[in-house]
């Protein structure tokens, strides 16, 4: 017995590792691509989707106003990061609650627009659930309105991409606001975590998300040609292989439809990041034992200085062989894109 045990939790863990992605096509909701789009998944940060579709609800019916100030409680101030940094005791509006969400994916933000709606995050976390099933979300439970780690928290690529086109169906006026490319609060700009607003053409929405056991996750819109889709993607290892597969994924279903979306990689320029050191010249002995395309940039955080050590001006496939080969060495690496 305790044999079977073992394999049931080994074969469930594996079915929620699987990589997914989905491509649907927002005029009759037709399935254009798909990859294990209905195995369970974490879908992280995804999840805050599914309270902005109730949010959204709320704000349809009057019963809140974009103005409507909501109480920071303890538990929400102690949230860890992505976070706004509200402090316990304060108050925030709607419309910068559901922009932190959004744009920040902020975990203090989520848990303030829960308890305001429900009184406990628990009890929102079954709302959400109930609204789900509502909308035909047939894969999906929720346990916290945040995405961060929770066995029971799973979703699938196909529930998602339907919940981002209830979003934009339901909800026309809001859905606006997942185009939103930044905002200030509190005299801070806070700027998007969706890098695919500067690398694809069309791209309005919705949103990203991560945690480790789940990996980077994506829900994408992009309309071109009069034509919209939907794509997800799930469990990629980085933020730049989601974004490149979803790129290849809507290029795909964009094809399809007859869209011709002339899009290519070889004119985007990449940057590998070696280490970030408090010591320059640790920073100028890493670079050493490269010839070409280095760069220091010295960076403030948290009151600290670091020295980035950097690649730069590379092609995608020479920051990607460039890292591979260090990580082969047993160091780390980061690749970014830009110059």
């Amino acid at each position: 017995m305790k044999l079977i045990t073992l394999i049931f939790l080994f074969l469930s863990t594996t079915v929620l590792a699987q990589k997914a992605y989905i491509v649907i096509n927002e005029t009759n909701g037709s399935v254009l691509l798909e990859n294990n789009s209905t195995l369970k998944h974490y879908p992280a940060s995804l999840t805050k989707m599914m309270m902005l579709y109730i949010a959204f609800d709320a704000l349809k019916k009057n019963i809140l106003n974009e103005n409507t100030l909501l109480k920071v409680s303890k538990k929400a101030s102690e949230q860890v990061p992505s976070k706004l940094g509200l402090k316990n005791g304060t108050t925030i509006t709607l419309k910068n609650t559901l922009l932190g969400i959004i744009i920040k994916s902020a975990n203090d933000a989520s848990v303030v627009l829960s308890e305001h709606l429900s009184g406990k995050e628990k009890t929102f976390a079954s709302i959400m659930t109930a609204t789900a099933k509502q909308i035909g979300l047939s894969k999906t439970n929720f346990e916290n309105s945040s995405g961060l780690g929770d066995e029971d928290q799973v979703s699938s690529a196909k529930d998602m991409a339907l919940l981002g086109l209830a979003l934009y169906r339901h909800f026309p006026k809001y859905y606006k606001w997942f185009s939103i490319k930044s905002f200030v609060f509190e005299g801070k700009k806070i700027s998007s975590h969706n890098h695919l607003f500067k690398r694809y053409k069309g791209v309005d929405g919705l949103k990203t998300g991560y945690i480790k056991k789940a990996g980077y996750n994506s829900v994408v819109s992009s309309k071109q040609n009069g034509k919209r889709l939907f794509g997800v993607v799930l469990g990629a290892e980085s933020i730049i292989k989601r974004d490149n597969k979803m790129i290849e994924i809507l290029n795909k279903g964009f094809a399809q439809l007859g869209v011709n979306v002339n899009y290519s990689r070889e004119n985007e320029k990449y940057t590998v990041q070696l280490g970030a050191f408090s010591n320059k010249n640790n920073a100028e002995k890493i670079l050493g034992n490269y010839n070409q395309n280095k760069k220091i940039i010295k960076k403030n955080v948290k009151n600290k200085t670091l020295y980035l050590a950097l690649l730069t001006n590379l092609s995608y496939d020479t920051a990607y062989r460039k890292c591979n080969f260090i990580k082969s060495k047993g160091s780390e690496c980061l690749i970014k894109l830009g110059k």
